[in-house]
């Protein structure tokens, strides 16, 4: 009997499994995409700043940094072609920040690179960057801001899913139970048999 309750239950656990499983990842990756929306905007601001003559310390005043560690507030940045820092409103621990070599690489390349950054363990960013030009001046800006809430989303996300595709499974595994129990000693009433 158990065999035929989990052969008549496995398509119910597969399809749950599936639909659980993609709406995780959709619902994950639009939570993560949304995420860079403020930074893309940032981002085209300061280019056009930059480009329109404003220097990088007008697009990115350091008057009073953003600890990056701790707020959530979003933060830009202005970098040389080689990748150094000429002006930001973030910093970590009241140290500069300091980008990956190759994140640099791939913006020079494609013109603009989204991605998520962790300078340290628990420190995680959304980040853009973006390359600019102005009468041969050449440099990238970079908006990035806390990932904390959003990884809280998704955390959120990942025990709703779990709680209702085990309830989901539970639910489907007593009913397939309930059905070949009822066929094997009620074959007149459930009108099939076997």
């Amino acid at each position: 009997m158990l065999l035929s309750v989990f052969r008549h239950w496995l398509p119910f656990a597969l399809l749950i499994a599936f639909v659980a499983y993609f709406s995780y990842v959709t619902m994950q990756q639009a939570y993560r995409d949304a995420a860079d929306d403020p930074q893309i905007q940032m981002t085209i601001d300061a280019v056009r700043a930059l480009e329109a003559g404003r220097t990088p310390a007008m697009v990115a005043s350091p008057e009073e940094p953003i600890d990056i560690s701790l707020s959530l507030a979003p933060f830009l940045a202005v970098f040389d072609e080689r990748g150094r820092l000429l002006s930001s409103t973030g910093d970590l621990h009241r140290e500069d920040i300091r980008l990956p070599a190759g994140t640099f690489d791939y913006a020079r390349e494609h013109g603009e690179h989204r991605f998520t950054w962790q300078p340290e363990p628990g420190v995680r960013q959304a980040v853009v960057l973006a390359r600019y030009e102005r009468g041969g001046v050449k440099g990238f800006v970079l908006a990035g801001r806390s990932l904390r809430e959003t990884e809280k989303r998704i955390e959120g996300l990942t025990r709703n899913i779990t709680l209702a595709s085990s309830a989901a499974l539970l639910a489907s595994l007593i009913l397939s139970f309930l059905v070949v129990w009822s066929r094997r000693y009620f074959p007149e009433k459930s009108g099939i048999r076997g």
